[in-house]
Formats: C-alpha cells, sequence, structure tokens
C-alpha cells in the first residue's frame, strides 16, 4: 500500500494564529480519506517559523526528505502531497522543477491539494512545466515584493530613529520605558501618533550604580551580591541579580545611548547590522567614555584565568610569576592515592615551562606552605596605606585611565579629520580653512 509523506510549512506566526496550519492538516486528511491513504501509517513533516524564500537549510524537515529519499528510504508509488507549490519553494521557478523533478523520478508521486484544485503529478510534461514555472514565478514576486517592502519600511523607521530619536521598535533596553506623542504627518496632514524613550528612573539609578561598582574594582559577582543584599529590584521577572545579567549591562552600549539596527541575513534568521550604529538614540545613563574605561577594566581582568577545584581553592589564580624565568605558574595536582582511592591533600604550584618542558628548572613549592607564609607576611602590611585614596599606585593607575581616554578622543579626532581630507578631494576642511585665516588676521593686526 502506498503511503502518504504530508508537509506543513509556515513562516510566521500570524499564519498560525490564522489557522493556516489547521487548513494544511485539512486538506492533507480530506485528500487521504478520498484516495484510500492511510493517515496513521503517513509520514508528516512539518516547517513551523520557517520560509520557502529562504535557503533550503532553514526548511530542516524539507532537507531531510530529500536527503532520505536519495537514500531510497521511500518507495515508488508513495505520494507527496502538499497545500500549493509554494509550500515547497518560493526561490523561483527552476528552483521549483528541480525539487519537482526529484520527486517523481524516484517514483513518488506528487499531490497538489489546494481547496481551489486538486492534482497528483506523476510525470513532467510540457503543460506541468508551463503551470509550474507560471504558479512558482507568481509566489517568488509576491515574497521578493514583500521583502523589499519591509526593507522600505525598516529603511524609514531608521531614518526617523536617526534624525528625530522615534522609537523603531517596542523592544528596547530594560532601564527604558516607551513615552507616546504626537508629530505631524506631511503627507497625511495630521498628527500621528510616535512613541520615544525615556528613563526609568529607579532603574537607571540601577544601572548607573552597577557601572560605578565596577569602577570600583567589584566584579560581577561581588555586583550581584551588593544588590541583591540591598534589595534592590531587578529589571524583569527573576527574584535575584544574576553575574550574567549584571556582565550584559556592562557590555551594553545603549547605557550610553548608541543603538546598532539590525536585519535579517539574506532570508536567514540569523541578524547582522542594518546600517551603521545610531548615536544618542536612546536617553544616556552614562558617558561614552566611561562605557570605554569599563571595557578596557574587563578586558584586563579577563587575563585572570585559572581552574578551581570543587574542594579546593587557588587564592592565587593568574597571579603569581616564575622568580626564576618570568612565566607563569601552575597549580599541580599530584592525583589519585590509589591504595586509598581517593584524591591526594597535598598540591603544589610548579612554573609552566618547569611543569611540561626543561626550560625552567624551578623547583615545585607546597602550595599550602606557601599560603601559609604568604599570608603571614600580609599580616605585617598596613592595609590602610594600600587603600589610602592618595595611594601614589592608585593615583597613577587614575592619570593612565585619564590619558588612555584622551588618547582614544584623538584618534577619533584623526579618523573624522582624515575621512573629511578624502571627501574633500584633499581639500582642508572649512573649520581649519576657517581657522587659519582667523590667525592669519590676527598676526596682521599684531604688526599692525
Amino acid at each position: 500500500m502506498a503511503r502518504l509523506i504530508s508537509y506543513l510549512r509556515m513562516s510566521t506566526s500570524e499564519q498560525l494564529r490564522g489557522f493556516s496550519l489547521e487548513r494544511q492538516r485539512k486538506l492533507i486528511a480530506d485528500f487521504a480519506a478520498k484516495n484510500d491513504l492511510s493517515l496513521e501509517n503517513s509520514h508528516v513533516l512539518e516547517d513551523i517559523g520557517h520560509s520557502a524564500f529562504s535557503d533550503d537549510t532553514q526548511q530542516k524537515e524539507l532537507t531531510k526528505f530529500f536527503e532520505d529519499l536519495e537514500k531510497g528510504r521511500f518507495q515508488p508509488g508513495d505520494v507527496f502531497a502538499l497545500e500549493n507549490i509554494d509550500r515547497l519553494t518560493r526561490r523561483g521557478p527552476i528552483d521549483a522543477l528541480m525539487k519537482v523533478n526529484a520527486i517523481i523520478s524516484k517514483g513518488l508521486k506528487l499531490a497538489i491539494i489546494s481547496d481551489k484544485e486538486q492534482k497528483i503529478l506523476e510525470e513532467i510534461d510540457v503543460y506541468t512545466i508551463i503551470t509550474l514555472s507560471i504558479d512558482a514565478t507568481r509566489a517568488n514576486v509576491e515574497s521578493k515584493n514583500k521583502s523589499d517592502k519591509g526593507l522600505l519600511n525598516w529603511a524609514s523607521k531608521r531614518e526617523l530613529a536617526a534624525v528625530h530619536k522615534i522609537a523603531m521598535t517596542a523592544q528596547a533596553p530594560a532601564w527604558l520605558d516607551t513615552q507616546t506623542f504626537d508629530v505631524f504627518d506631511e503627507e497625511k496632514r495630521k498628527d500621528i501618533k510616535r512613541r520615544r524613550y525615556v528613563l526609568n528612573p529607579e532603574k537607571a539609578e540601577t544601572v548607573k550604580l552597577i557601572f560605578d561598582l565596577f569602577q570600583n574594582g567589584n566584579g560581577s559577582l561581588k555586583i550581584k551580591n551588593i544588590l541583591n543584599e540591598r534589595k534592590i529590584p531587578t529589571f524583569k521577572n527573576v527574584e535575584y541579580w544574576e553575574p550574567s545579567i549584571i556582565s550584559k549591562i556592562l557590555r551594553n552600549p545603549a547605557t550610553f545611548g548608541l543603538y546598532q539596527p539590525k536585519k535579517q541575513n539574506t532570508g536567514k534568521r540569523d541578524l547582522i547590522a542594518a546600517c551603521e550604529p545610531i548615536e544618542d538614540y536612546f536617553p544616556a545613563i552614562i558617558s561614552r567614555e566611561t562605557f570605554e574605561q569599563c571595557q578596557r577594566i574587563a578586558a584586563t581582568n579577563t587575563t585572570r584565568k585559572g581552574r578551581k577545584g570543587k574542594v579546593f581553592t587557588n587564592l592565587f589564580t593568574g597571579l603569581l610569576k616564575c622568580a626564576d624565568c618570568g612565566g607563569p605558574v601552575h597549580l599541580l595536582n599530584p592525583g589519585i592515592d590509589k591504595r586509598a582511592k581517593i584524591p591526594k591533600s597535598v598540591n603544589y604550584i610548579v612554573c609552566k615551562k618547569g611543569k611540561f618542558t626543561r626550560e625552567c628548572i624551578l623547583k615545585r613549592l607546597r602550595y599550602d606552605d606557601f599560603e601559609n607564609t604568604l599570608l603571614k607576611a600580609i599580616q605585617e602590611i598596613n592595609l590602610a596605606d594600600i587603600l589610602d585614596e592618595n595611594n601614589p599606585l592608585d593615583v597613577l593607575t587614575k592619570k593612565l585611565r585619564t590619558i588612555e581616554i584622551k588618547i582614544d578622543k584623538n584618534k577619533k579626532l584623526l579618523e573624522n579629520f582624515q575621512k573629511s581630507f578624502i571627501e574633500n578631494d584633499g581639500a582642508l576642511p572649512s573649520f581649519m580653512i576657517d581657522g587659519g585665516r582667523l590667525q592669519e588676521l590676527s598676526a596682521t593686526r599684531s604688526l599692525n
């Protein structure tokens, strides 16, 4: 007995709410009943949320069907049923004919079972080629028009966002609210409702606190503990702050107002940058300099890596250097006591080069001896002097960060100057010409 293979596809959740899936299932059931095909033994393929205008990799069930077809897992006489040819592809007549030929050439029948007509194709003749080409071309043109219209709408939205700071979508960072206001539309000659973003005062203060804490040497874990201890509400429906949430906020350029519009990448579901980032689109909580400074601090902190044990903590992870060769120092775990079948309790620290090569001759040290010796030595140090705001090292560090910010600003100015110089075909920008003339006039006046 021939087996029924049904293929159902829809690209959006709106179609799901509009009973598109239910309609396709009913058509399949009616077709099976009329042609004495069993639904119980049928093979059902569903690609939900994927467009036939995209490439085949997005339609996973359909791709798997053609792979199984090539492997001979379907028998001649089996029926591949779908509502319309546009369920199979919307990428034009050539792609449609190739897919139809792949099905029929293996001895399967292709059933097109729309509510207007039902037909079963067992071979490809001239009439079939013409009708399939017309239907496939129509589907391709419809999808292309929808895609082009969507791109135009988003281009208009991006222009409004850049010029008038109008909200492009309802989605925004969690510390922002939306506010409705009226804008006069020149084409429609009337006021229309628009939305813009405004800061939520309480949440904005929390974001500012997170950056302040991070600048003062607190990591995401410590900041999480501080926020939870102070019972500061989270931004979403979660009970407690987590380090991952803190890290995302610290990395989000929207905190200083930058917005990067996104678009789909050639029909795929992955997103890419749609245009240049829009400066000052969101209300800023911190300055760009503060954000960039925090990114440099985070980049420095990522160099402190190391393995953490379940019952053992290395207090000096990423901090120790070999006194002989200057290389990093690793923790050495001797492993398992084979007789007692338990982990050995003694851990050692050893130079990385000495551990894996003979380039360094520094002997290994017992970790517990090293830790006890160092902690006793620390007791003799006045921590108040080290943590003093006027500590020379701290002052120099702050000066270094200030200089780094100035360097970044000057680099930006140089890039802008080079861009302007190229755009003006090698001529100096107008502001520099005006400045030069002003200096000439000043010099002339001083001579007179």
